[in-house]
């Protein structure tokens, strides 16, 4: 948590100097309880090379309404927590079906910090390729869903 000294000299005189803690962004907060959600209904499995990995599965939706947490923050929750490095989707879920998600660290607020730099582009080149990397990796979770589902594509 970050603070800053507030030096002050009062009508009398008298010189104050206070700590002041700035809270934590509510995303941050946010974030974190949904990954100590996910983690404690999480188990270990092991990954396609035989390691032990911590999984999650369940329906995203539901987690999100049993903290409290509104739909509208539900892209932007998991995108923190994705940039951050914290989950990695193992499987997309749908209405009946429940996702799969890898825990990979516990969010701290410096890789909070990181991944709110990093998803402010700064220049319309920037902006440009952020879409195009968000759009093809749409694409590619629309093409494996397909492909799971045994549509064969060329």
């Amino acid at each position: 948590m970050d603070s800053y000294i507030i030096d002050k000299e009062t009508k009398r005189g008298v010189h104050v100097s206070v700590q002041v803690e700035e809270p934590l962004p509510m995303p941050y907060t946010h974030a974190l309880s949904v990954y100590e959600e996910m983690r404690k209904g999480a188990k270990l499995m092991k990954d396609d090379q035989k390691r032990d990995i911590l999984v999650w599965e369940g329906f995203m939706t539901h987690l999100f309404d049993g903290l409290g947490l509104a739909t509208p923050t539900y892209t932007s929750i998991l995108g923190h927590l994705k940039r951050m490095g914290c989950i990695n989707q193992l499987r997309r879920g749908g209405s009946t079906t429940k996702s799969l998600w890898e825990l990979c660290a516990k969010p701290t607020e410096d890789l909070f910090r990181d991944s709110v730099a990093r998803s402010k582009p700064t220049t319309k080149t920037a902006q440009l390729e952020q879409q195009v990397a968000q759009l093809n990796q749409r694409l590619t979770s629309i093409e494996n869903a397909l492909r799971s589902g045994g549509v064969a594509l060329s």
